[in-house]
């Protein structure tokens, strides 16, 4: 108990673009904001695509993956199964530390249009899908990485100095178990870098979902389809090497960029959680089928994306956050969309829908009704954690299934205007749909925690943090809302950023109930709990 206790005491201290805010009393919304498609040729299109997958010409491409080249092969991961059991349901990649550098790779150089070119395959064995962090801050002026998919279906680059991120960088994730790196040097001389950390796709990039998923293109109302162009494959890289899957949606504001609303993105915090590289997260659009009959889904090297984010805000209870993407927002064959949202609570029964990629797979849609829009729901296996204020949804037609977490919930009486973010349910059936319930992180209580980056005037206020959660530090001691402020910095700024801390806060959670009657009962380790939130509020000030 005292070793439990000890851990304990250690984390604690722990548009202007025709944009319309509408306010009616304290409600707040907005409806979605569309982009049109760029009117191109089809002689176009298919140019920019290619130049999309081949930023070198792709003659040089297949001419490098030609060449005799050394091969390394890593070790299996002799605990794959047992590691991908262990990892949530969003994961579909772990990761290992290999701190391989460039000399251990690459062997003599080859003479290419006057430069030394370096060349080597990466194999991880039984991969679906590899992806390679690597540091690049030894580079030179001049000096380049590619990277290839092995069977030369698409080339990523060039990497340079200007481009390095200390601390690495994961390149793309390229389908197979073998992926090419290629490094040029003007001298000749064996470029400086390292791959630090290789992830080892143990789930297909795209999986198999039910039969009974529905395609995006065979929902017929226009303002759905409008939507749908705001809604993204979300790939989140975890400092640990792991890769998750998830859903997410761009949310409309009165704050604008480039002439657009930003470019913020709702999601689940599950899809998130502690130590995220948001430098390195991705998001897909346009992972659609344009036939509602069938056809095939499209290249996923062809898509437009965005990679890296800024973390705006979060709520662990509510399963929500919101992120800025880095850059602009690339138009697309469907145009682009920020979604609406609305601030006041839904109703029960109302209709409605969400748009989401099952399995990551290509964009589906589901229909139905909310069946309870107040519900606490308990996870864990002894339920030690429990969501808040969720909302509760079932299905008359579709289903969800891994990857579609994050998805938004839309409210089909009310201009599709966002309600909730999907965070957990059942598991989903084709034959009987009656128990084919998901459950959403409410929009409405999330938003006076972002308002302020929504609608202009709005002051952003606490998270939300109910009396019966686990924060008995309010509860029991009173401490000041700024002393609160300040001890969150110091968990996510501190704490996050290390495994040791990441576990700390894990306990925390799950032990904050037997550690209060603990406090209730022990004048001594409440005078040793009140120094050392001191301590913790005073580190976070400074941060």
């Amino acid at each position: 108990m005292l070793a439990k206790f000890s851990r304990i005491l250690l984390l604690t201290v722990s548009l202007v673009c025709v944009v319309v805010t509408h306010a009616v009393a304290d409600r707040y919304y907005m409806d979605h904001y569309y982009v049109a498609p760029p009117v191109v040729e089809e002689d176009e299109a298919v140019k920019a695509a290619l130049e999309n997958r081949y930023p070198l010409p792709e003659p040089t491409v297949r001419a490098w993956l030609g060449m005799f080249m050394p091969a390394v092969t890593l070790p299996d991961f002799v605990s794959l199964k047992q590691l991908a059991a262990e990892a949530p349901s969003h994961y579909v990649a772990v990761g290992r530390r290999i701190d391989m550098e460039a000399a251990q790779i690459f062997d003599a150089a080859k003479l290419f249009d006057g430069e030394g070119l370096y060349l080597a395959s990466v194999t991880s064995p039984g991969a679906f899908g590899v992806r390679l962090q690597v540091d690049l801050m030894g580079l030179r002026g001049g000096e380049r990485l590619w990277l290839l998919d092995a069977k030369g279906d698409a080339v990523f680059g060039p990497y340079t100095a200007d481009s390095a991120l200390a601390g690495g960088q994961w390149l793309p994730p390229t389908i197979g178990d073998s992926v090419v790196l290629a490094l040029q040097s003007n001298d000749g001389a064996l470029p400086l870098m390292t791959v630090n950390y290789v992830s080892h796709f143990y789930k297909p990039l795209v999986e198999k979902q039910l039969p009974c998923n529905i395609p995006i293109a065979q929902d017929a109302v226009t303002t759905v389809q409008e939507v749908s162009a705001g809604v993204g494959r979300l790939l989140v890289a975890y400092q640990s090497g792991g890769q998750g899957l998830c859903t997410a949606t761009l949310l409309n504001s009165y704050q604008t960029r480039g002439g657009v609303p930003k470019p913020y993105l709702l999601s689940a915090w599950h899809c998130f959680g502690d130590r995220v590289d948001y430098e390195s997260l991705t998001i897909y659009w346009d992972y659609r089928r344009e036939d509602a009959d069938g056809g095939d889904a499209p290249n996923i090297y062809q898509l437009p994306f965005n990679r890296g984010a800024d973390l705006i805000a979060y709520n662990v209870v509510l399963d929500s956050t919101l992120v800025e993407l880095n850059g602009a927002v690339p138009n697309g064959a469907y145009g682009r969309a920020w979604a609406g949202w609305d601030s006041q609570p839904p109703a029960l029964g109302a209709p409605v829908q969400v748009i989401h990629h099952p399995m990551g797979a290509d964009m589906k849609t589901s229909r139905g009704r909310i069946t309870d829009p107040e519900v606490d729901v308990a996870m864990g296996m002894l339920g030690s954690f429990r969501y808040e204020k969720q909302i509760e949804a079932v299905w008359s037609a579709g289903v969800t299934e891994q990857g579609s977490s994050g998805s938004a919930l839309l409210l089909r009486n009310d201009s599709y205007r966002i309600s909730g973010v999907l965070s957990n349910g059942t598991m989903h059936s084709c034959t009987d749909t009656s128990n084919n319930l998901d459950n959403f992180g409410p929009f409405h209580v999330f938003f006076p925690q972002i308002g302020c980056h929504l609608v202009s005037g709005y002051t952003c206020q606490d998270p939300y943090e109910p009396e019966t959660s686990r924060c008995f530090l309010l509860r029991k001691m009173g401490l000041s809302t700024e002393t609160l402020h300040h001890l969150r910095m110091f968990r996510d700024q501190t704490l996050a950023k290390t495994a040791l801390g990441s576990k700390l806060t894990q306990d925390y959670y799950t032990l904050a109930p037997s550690f209060e009657n603990w406090v209730d009962n022990s004048v001594v380790l409440r005078v040793a709990l009140e120094a050392l939130t001191t301590v913790g509020a005073a580190w976070g000030s400074a941060l």
